[in-house]
């Protein structure tokens, strides 16, 4: 299998480069591109997409994804590609076959942002994850309990890796009931909610169910298994209140 291709023709100039083979994603190869700006890999639908390494917000987002479903192991440059409304610009890319070989060394890359040190959980909140999967869908669901003295709640990390596009958010109300309004965020290494802010204002009385999309837009945000995601509870002061939370993530359809 030749291991990398050009792009060419992209509306998105950011996508035009050579491609090299960079591991795997879902399965398939995936490609990096020389400057490490932009990647091509197979989604978990066996789409192949043209994404950025920091879209809108901070996080990825695609410009180009592939017109087959289900067809992940045909190589990309047998593809042809349609735009991504909202975040890629036509025309769509033309990717060729490429004889040269890959850098001898690593291109540069950014170094990770510097952060301050994690500060030590000090209440007794605690958090039940269990991970389900659903077809070509994963549900995540996360039964909290908050601090028994002020109802605070410790950052909860992920036990396992996100990967494709976040669908759902669900939250259900248990007993005690957390504060009405209280806040959900689901931030990554850089800080940024991925949840687009859909987890504010909760009702501390009522079931609720919110699509997770960019503002303004149909397109889910992106996210890959490296993504290091965190889920916070802010503006509860019910002592030891019950919280469950659905996160719904994956492929989706034509």
């Amino acid at each position: 299998m030749p291991s990398n291709f050009v792009v060419t023709n992209a509306g998105t100039s950011a996508c035009n480069g050579t491609y090299y083979a960079d591991g795997t994603a879902n399965g398939f190869p995936k490609y990096k591109k020389n400057d490490s700006s932009s990647f091509c890999w197979s989604s978990p639908d066996g789409r192949w997409l043209f994404y950025s390494s920091v879209g809108p917000g901070g996080s990825e987002t695609y410009w180009y994804y592939s017109n087959n479903n289900g067809q992940g192991e045909s190589d990309p440059w047998l593809q042809t590609w349609s735009v991504n409304a909202g975040t890629g610009t036509a025309p769509a890319p033309e990717l060729t076959v490429s004889t040269t070989p890959p850098p001898t060394t690593p291109p540069p890359t950014t170094p990770p942002a510097t952060t301050a040190p994690p500060i030590p959980p000090t209440g007794d909140s605690a958090c039940v994850q269990s991970w389900h999967k659903l077809g070509t869908v994963k549900r995540v669901i996360f039964d909290i309990t908050a601090d028994s003295a002020d109802g605070s709640v410790d950052a909860i990390d992920l036990e396992q890796g996100l990967d494709g596009f976040l669908l759902r958010l669900a939250t259900v109300p248990g007993s005690p009931a957390p504060s009405s309004n209280y806040d959900l965020t689901l931030t990554n290494a850089d800080g940024v909610d991925m949840l687009q802010g859909v987890g504010a204002n909760r009702s501390s009385s009522a079931a609720q169910d919110a699509r997770i999309v960019y503002s303004g837009t149909a397109n889910h945000p992106v996210v890959a298994p490296s993504d290091q995601l965190t889920l916070n509870v802010a503006n509860n002061s019910e002592a030891g209140a019950a919280i469950r939370v659905e996160l719904y993530f994956g492929c989706i359809g034509n």
